[in-house]
């Protein structure tokens, strides 16, 4: 195996590990998911069931935060600039959660939840770019494949750019 494939292969599992643990350190303290879209759509819908529009807001707010974080991962121009972004953003994080003496409530949450899921959006566009065939749970690779999508407006355009096509191969 080449050195540049273990090198990749690595940073994936890595990405992977700490997606998982953002996750369940988001879902515990924030209640919120942070890299799984899919989840906070189903958030959203269960707390506005229950008439419950704070933690609806902050699902939605993680939704459009992943959203974002694809959206400027898929715009730059390496995948290694999308991964030091990211690891800044989850400093960021850190930082606010200091700050909050890790009870953070209001607004704190609001941001930390929707700067999280920025990263985590930015780390899988990167890790998708790393290699592509990684497969995304189906709605969180769909609205992957929406939002890059739309950041490639020339593709977007000429047709070529239908996420269900990205499925089929």
């Amino acid at each position: 195996m080449p050195a540049r494939t273990r090198v990749r292969d690595g940073l994936l599992v890595s990405l992977a590990f700490g997606a998982g643990v953002v996750d369940g350190i988001s879902l515990t303290t924030l209640g919120v998911f942070t890299a799984a879209v899919a989840a906070n759509i189903v958030f959203v819908g269960l707390a506005l069931g229950d008439a419950d529009t704070h933690t609806a807001l902050r699902a939605a707010l993680a939704v459009a935060g992943f959203a974002i974080g694809v959206l400027l991962a898929a715009r730059a121009l390496r995948p290694w600039v999308v991964v030091a972004g990211t690891a800044v953003v989850q400093l960021a994080f850190l930082a606010g959660w200091l700050a909050s003496d890790g009870h953070p409530d209001g607004v704190a949450l609001d941001l930390l939840a929707c700067g999280s899921a920025l990263a985590m959006g930015g780390q899988t566009a990167a890790a998708s770019r790393l290699h592509p065939g990684i497969p995304p749970t189906f709605v969180t690779g769909m609205a992957r494949a929406w939002t890059r999508c739309g950041a490639d407006r020339a593709a977007f355009r000429v047709g070529g750019c239908c996420p269900w096509s990205l499925y089929s191969s």
